[in-house]
């Protein structure tokens, strides 16, 4: 008896586990899923790099609309939020020898102490907190075949004991925001 007692929990653990495992890896599963469901998610998913690639052409522009949300770090939620950080690439290809600039425009209003840090192929270039402040000051030259990668770092402290008041602010923009986005245009001329 107390044999088939072990078989029928372990038979049932193992059904458990398996509903849990099909229902976190099906498509429909909503962002605000329970969290222990979160838990028992592939770690990988969250740890995935965010690569948004473009390719450079003359006369020509291209864009994406990038929600930061997808490119949190932290493995349970995928919200922006105080104490929250992420990184994302953004990768330049061309097929013939041009200028590029890369420009960012808001889509949603940004929380006001999220910070940017873009670094341009292993080189620090800009340290903001308004991505549209350095919009068109990102550009340079690129060659055929050439892969530039931009990598684009993202902060969101949690405190700031100097200043009261940046908390208040960072509560109000909690709030208010579910997801910043913005787009990155590309553009390419003729050297």
């Amino acid at each position: 008896m107390k044999k088939f007692i072990k078989i029928l929990l372990i038979v049932i653990l193992v059904f458990l586990f398996v509903i849990v495992k099909l229902k976190i890896n099906s498509k429909n599963v909503k962002k605000d899923d329970f969290l222990f469901l979160k838990i028992f998610q592939n770690q990988n998913k969250f740890q995935e790099k965010e690569e948004y690639t473009f390719m450079v052409n003359y006369k020509n522009k291209s864009f994406k609309s990038i929600n930061l949300s997808d490119t949190v770090n932290q493995n349970v939620s995928k919200k922006i939020a105080p104490g929250t950080s992420g990184k994302f690439n953004i990768v330049l290809n061309s097929n013939h020898n041009l200028k590029y600039r890369v420009e960012f425009k808001s889509k949603s209003d940004k929380p006001q102490n999220l910070n940017f840090i873009i670094i341009v192929d292993g080189r620090n270039l800009f340290r903001t907190n308004n991505l549209d402040e350095i919009s068109g000051k990102i550009s340079g030259k690129i060659v055929k075949n050439q892969k530039i990668n931009l990598t684009v770092l993202w902060q969101w402290p949690y405190e700031n004991e100097k200043d009261s008041n940046v908390d208040v602010q960072d509560t109000k923009d909690g709030k208010n925001i579910e997801k910043y986005q913005f787009e990155v245009t590309v553009f390419g001329e003729e050297e």
